[in-house]
């Protein structure tokens, strides 16, 4: 299963990285054609309105899964479930968006003390609905094991959401309100195609799976409350004691980060769920935790050899993408990128808390990272600027990710030993790469860096992190995907 579960993260991979790269790009043409204060303003505006969707999602996306899930393999109707999903889904992102809208101008006077910030935040609550809607089909199909579709969904909102608002910016020269209006439109096709695909699974009586999600999403929906708040805590404290050039400049930086560190494990959490509720309602714990062990393992060693370049040309990087006008955001970048992994550990690990029904467990560890979020950016904002949302960014994820695995640990019995070691490796590598980055000399980081990815790879070999069996499966797995692209065609 082990196998099916990397090739579901595989299809998961392509799509995400398809809508990761439209979503960076867009960020990059945003940054480079608002500068770093309409950035910070554009930023800003956008800022709540994860934490109102996440809210009103009430955990739909998950637990949808977990249901869809049981009932194919228990090969019951999964039409009540589905239509369940839609109704919770549509009530509260109305309700959502209302409620945002009207606290819009006391959040932009009492939190960041610009009331031009008004307009801008109420015009962005009507993203909302279409948020919901679209997690929600995400959780409808990845129940259903549809990954093709889900990556299909996933990278179709971010190429709808980056033409128009090319279309906005450079055709018609808006701006912010521009460049919140593809915010807006392009997760609302989706949801138009959502109610269109769904039809044919109306059931009427879909009332008590209703109140089974419902009931089973409030846990869930008050865990990923916290996580939200807690990946988005750094950017609003900021807000709060500096100013919206300051959050603007911490765009680029935050920006690679996320790609790096959360496209690949992403994928992964989304392709192993449902395998993981499957072990769980079988009891078939060693499997879960053979899971658990392997996928922590590979993913972090990807995020490790992609976060390497990234290290030692983080410069020409932020130069390039985003414009000169961001070169501030070049060594809180460098601090950020050590925490990148924690970010994969502490979401793959999520699915492993929720598919293992901790939490509870998982509900009291977020809120605690989520106190102590909030104390280390006041204080490392307030005394380092930028620099000190980093440290944050580094602490605080990695406090998290060792909550997780200790909730983890308990649960199936995971075994840390390995991980850690890998970690200290990783580290030492990251640390090495740091220093060697000083060079000036691009030749010179060209070389070092593929020396330090070489030992890195060679200490993974070494120490048995990596052997034949994985390179065999590597090799499998490319010349599949040769065959499939270059298959000769059979003539008619």
């Amino acid at each position: 299963m082990l196998k099916r579960i990397i090739e579901s993260g595989m299809y998961l991979s392509i799509g995400v990285l398809i809508a990761k790269l439209l979503s960076v790009s867009y960020t990059l043409v945003l940054a480079r054609i608002l500068g770093p204060e309409e950035m910070g303003a554009f930023t800003l505006s956008l800022l709540l309105v994860s934490w109102f969707s996440i809210v009103a999602l009430l955990s739909v996306q998950t637990v949808s899964t977990q249901l869809i899930s049981e009932y194919v393999a228990k090969k019951i109707d999964i039409s009540k479930p589905i239509t369940a999903s839609l109704f919770l889904g549509t009530t509260a992102a109305v309700l959502a968006t209302i409620v945002h809208f009207f606290i819009a101008g006391f959040v932009a006077t009492t939190f960041y003390n610009d009331t031009g910030l008004t307009k801008y935040i109420q015009f962005a609550s009507l993203i909302i609905f279409g948020t919901v809607i679209f997690h929600t089909a995400l959780g409808i199909e990845r129940g259903m094991k549809k990954f093709v579709s889900y990556a299909t969904i996933e990278s179709s909102k971010q190429a709808i959401m980056l033409g128009i608002g090319l279309f906005f910016l450079l055709a018609l020269g808006w701006r912010i309100m521009g460049a919140i209006a593809a915010a807006i439109i392009a997760p609302g096709i989706i949801a138009i195609a959502v109610y269109v695909r769904y039809r044919k699974y109306f059931n009427k009586d879909f009332w008590p799976e209703a109140k089974r999600i419902f009931k089973l999403g409030l846990g869930i929906t008050l865990m990923s409350a916290f996580i939200t708040v807690f990946t988005s805590i750094d950017k609003f404290i900021l807000g709060v004691i500096s100013t919206k050039e300051i959050v603007g400049l911490y765009v680029p930086a935050i920006t690679i980060v996320t790609f790096l560190g959360l496209f690949l494990p992403g994928s992964m959490k989304n392709a192993v769920f449902p395998y993981v509720v499957e072990s769980y309602t079988k009891g078939e714990y060693k499997e879960a935790r053979h899971y658990m062990e392997k996928v922590l393992l590979y993913y972090n060693m990807l995020v490790g050899i992609a976060i390497i370049p990234a290290m030692f040309f983080r410069r020409e990087g932020i130069a390039l993408a985003f414009g000169s006008d961001y070169l501030a955001a070049v060594e809180p970048l460098a601090i950020m990128l050590f925490g990148a992994f924690y970010f994969s550990m502490f979401i793959i690990m999520q699915s492993f808390v929720l598919g293992t029904n901790k939490i509870k467990e998982g509900i009291y560890a977020t809120a605690l990272s989520v106190g102590i979020a909030t104390v280390t950016n006041f204080i490392l904002i307030s005394n380092f600027g930028l620099n000190g949302a980093a440290y944050a960014l580094v602490i605080n994820t990695l406090i998290l990710a060792t909550s997780y695995s200790y909730i983890v640990k308990k649960a199936i019995g995971l075994r840390l030993r390995k991980l850690i070691f890998s970690l200290v490796i990783l580290n030492g590598i990251l640390l090495l790469s740091y220093f060697l980055s000083s060079y000036e000399n691009l030749f010179v980081r060209i070389g070092l860096s593929l020396i330090v990815i070489g030992i890195y790879l060679g200490l993974l070999f070494l120490f048995k992190f990596i052997g034949k069996g994985e390179i065999n499966f590597v090799l499998a797995k490319v010349e599949d995907v040769k065959a499939k692209l270059f298959k000769p065609k059979t003539p008619r």
